[in-house]
């Protein structure tokens, strides 16, 4: 789920009307509604009919839904609304999910050093998480560029596409680092990653 969802729900932006204001918001309401049935099961309000609880928790906890997968619905929400088909929001969605994503699954499965300064983190996690962010973000930013899906100025379409994949990458090891961190709340990298990338993305390609 962490992995593909985020990077399903992008590439379906330029599917939506380019003129109307209402598009991001309509789009935004697919993961604030995930998030709200998240809550809505982790406090035993409505039948886990879907099985979210052992699908999606690491604990099997009911009270888990309401930490790393429903921030996760909630930011995709806000950056859909604030950076709608903006170079940023591609790029922040695929660090966070081809990026975060990758790391928990490739630091859970393969051995190797710990971070110095993140003993609960790994180098190979670190590594993957670079490298998903970068590859991902390349290929979205790219489908959106071959597609006519960004809302740019013409002067930052025509420079997007000038050492791409190197601007990403920038990006990308910015939030490997951010990802990295030790935080005291669980998931709170996927509000910290975004975060961190939608300003290295402003500072680097200026959308």
């Amino acid at each position: 789920m962490h992995i593909g969802c985020g990077p399903l729900f992008a590439v379906c932006w330029p599917l939506y009307a380019t003129a109307s204001p209402w598009s991001p918001f309509l789009a935004a309401a697919v993961p604030f509604l995930a998030s709200v049935k998240f809550a809505l099961v982790a406090n035993n309000t409505i039948p886990d009919l879907l099985g979210l609880v052992p699908g999606i928790t690491r604990s099997g906890q009911r009270q888990e839904l309401l930490q790393g997968p429903f921030i996760y619905g909630i930011v995709h929400a806000a950056v859909a609304v604030l950076c709608w088909r903006q170079p940023a929001a591609i790029i922040a969605i695929a660090t966070l999910c081809g990026g975060d994503g990758l790391a928990e699954v490739v630091g859970a499965s393969v051995t190797s050093s710990k971070l110095p300064w993140n003993r609960n983190k790994s180098i190979a996690g670190s590594l993957a998480c670079f490298v998903g962010a970068t590859v991902l973000g390349t290929a979205m930013l790219g489908h959106f560029i071959n597609c006519n899906g960004l809302l740019v100025s013409p002067k930052v379409g025509a420079s997007l596409s000038s050492h791409m994949w190197q601007k990403v990458a920038l990006c990308a090891l910015l939030g490997t680092l951010v990802e990295s961190l030790p935080l005291p709340i669980d998931g709170g990298d996927n509000v910290t990653v975004p975060i961190s990338v939608l300003l290295a993305s402003r500072a680097i390609l200026g959308a």
